[in-house]
């Protein structure tokens, strides 16, 4: 795997476990990304969206 994979996968597993989700995905997603977590969905909660324009 290329070395910058892996220090991105570890930048977001930084921040998704200091629970600064926000923070996390600000940095490394695009417009058009969406994430539905599991409970979130089943309990009828919200999903983390791309960066706003």
């Amino acid at each position: 795997m290329r070395r910058d994979k892996v220090d991105l996968a570890k930048r977001f597993g930084d921040g998704y476990n200091r629970r600064d989700v926000d923070g996390a995905f600000a940095e490394l997603v695009t417009a058009d990304f969406e994430w539905w977590p599991a409970l979130s969905r089943a309990y009828g909660g919200g999903c983390y969206r791309g960066r706003r324009a």
